[in-house]
């Protein structure tokens, strides 16, 4: 096999992934728990017009250091919400994805026709992963690409870099952590891109807690790694899935080009190993691949117009799905009851009993958080350098733990997932009577003593 013909078959492998992927983009539109927590941390911010330093939320860690490492992302969804809850979707989720692709079109430009097919591709590869969701993590990435494309331009916008790290140093700071090695690829001198780097970093500081926000950063990503790998978008990519098949073909691309120690390639093996283990990590290889390729890192033959007409083609499907999203799958035509009215119904439900000491475990408490004080409201919790909170709750959740330590730890309502082992054996304890039970959520309060 000739090297067109081998450039040929990594590009359909490649563009097959990207396709299907960018088929499957609606999936990621889940109102999920941590968007759920994360909108009612801004809105409460925007109520007292002040940053969130102490946890407000939960009977466990009320009053501990409350270290948001997206407090102005919770903003802007909190206030997106309250004007228009699909509004708050489609900016949070379509601006993102634009502004991926744009990018990754203006670092893929010198392919001339090929770049546009190209940037969809890779686009739709990043939307494979389980990250890309309406969440702080997507805009984190849409800036990481923005710097990409600052840091090749050469001229005075790539001083800008420092700007965009303090940006995202509040929007998503894991992201923007990452935002300093892109330094490297500059056009400048040694010294250049050293001082370009020292004042990108020094940008990550401009946040409310200044340069302990970093360690924090780390220390929860330690403390919470056992927690972390229940969770999908931490789990390494299954070869026949979209993300496993993409990383793949990027490895091909970027590991020839290592050897000739292309930048882009030395700052993309890194991720892509990563991504190995965490597909968290991925979509930033992804990236880095797509600035190999511009770079003429292969050489990726194309048949422009037909690859053309089919990326546009897959991209008007991925707009009509989109619009039955946001559209026709609306909550309120949706079968069944929403889990956040649910969560509303349950929060009642504990309000009438007085309940000032629920345990709800995480996936169930995000969604009372601001209703309710909760027994783990998520980043007071999960992040915190305290820990074993949370780790209690999944474990009470899987019943590793005798139900009745409930009772011990002085929980007087339980807040559980409708059909979890957890559920099963307190509908079947002597000790607890069901108070609500809906399709997602149910609620179980202690039997009064003498029944």
């Amino acid at each position: 096999m000739g090297k067109a013909a081998a450039a040929r078959a990594l590009l359909a492998v490649i563009q097959a992934s990207a396709w299907g992927a960018v088929l499957s983009l609606p999936r990621g539109l889940v109102w999920g728990g941590d968007t759920a927590w994360q909108e009612a941390v801004g809105r409460w911010m925007l109520v007292n017009r002040q940053v969130m330093l102490r946890d407000v939320f939960s009977w466990t860690c009320f009053g501990r250091e409350y270290v948001n490492h997206s407090w102005a992302w919770d903003c802007v969804l909190a206030a997106l919400n309250a004007l228009n809850p699909w509004c708050a979707y489609a900016l949070l989720f379509a601006l993102p994805a634009g502004l991926v692709a744009a990018c990754l079109y203006l670092v893929l430009r010198p392919r001339g026709e090929a770049a546009l097919p190209l940037a969809f591709g890779f686009t739709a590869l990043v939307a494979a992963t389980p990250v890309w969701h309406v969440r702080p993590a997507v805009w984190g990435l849409a800036l990481f690409c923005l710097g990409l494309v600052l840091a090749a331009e050469g001229g005075r916008s790539t001083w800008a870099l420092p700007l965009l790290a303090a940006a995202g140093a509040n929007v998503h700071a894991g992201s923007a952590l990452f935002l300093p090695v892109l330094a490297v690829l500059a056009p400048f001198s040694r010294p250049g891109k050293a001082l370009l780097g020292a004042l990108t970093a020094a940008g990550l500081l401009l946040n409310p807690w200044g340069a302990a926000i970093w360690g924090h950063v780390v220390l929860s990503a330690l403390v919470t790694q056992p927690a972390l790998k229940a969770i999908p978008e931490w789990q390494p990519p299954a070869l026949p899935s979209l993300p496993g098949l993409g990383a793949a073909a990027c490895a091909a691309l970027v590991l020839p080009a290592v050897k000739r120690r292309d930048p882009a390639a030395l700052l993309a093996a890194p991720f892509l190993a990563a991504g190995c283990f965490s597909q968290r990590h991925l979509p930033f290889a992804f990236v880095l691949a797509a600035a190999v390729a511009g770079d003429g890192g292969a050489a990726l033959v194309l048949p422009p117009r037909r690859v053309l007409l089919a990326c546009l083609a897959v991209c008007a499907a991925s707009a009509a799905a989109l619009a039955c999203q946001l559209y026709a799958l609306a909550p309120a035509a949706a079968a069944g009851e929403p889990i956040s009215v649910q969560a509303e119904r349950a929060a009642g439900v504990l309000r009438a009993r007085g309940a000032e000491r629920p345990f709800c475990p995480p996936g169930v408490g995000d969604f009372l958080v601001g209703k309710v004080p909760v027994f783990a409201d998520g980043r007071a919790d999960f992040y915190s350098r305290h820990g074993g909170w949370w780790q209690k709750a999944a474990e009470l959740s899987d019943l590793r733990r005798d139900p009745a330590d409930l009772g011990r730890w002085g929980c007087d309502a339980a807040v559980v997932a409708t059909g979890s082992p957890l559920d099963y054996y307190l509908a079947q304890s002597d000790e607890w009577e069901c108070a609500m039970r809906g399709e997602a959520i149910s609620v179980y309060i202690p039997k009064p003593r003498g029944r």
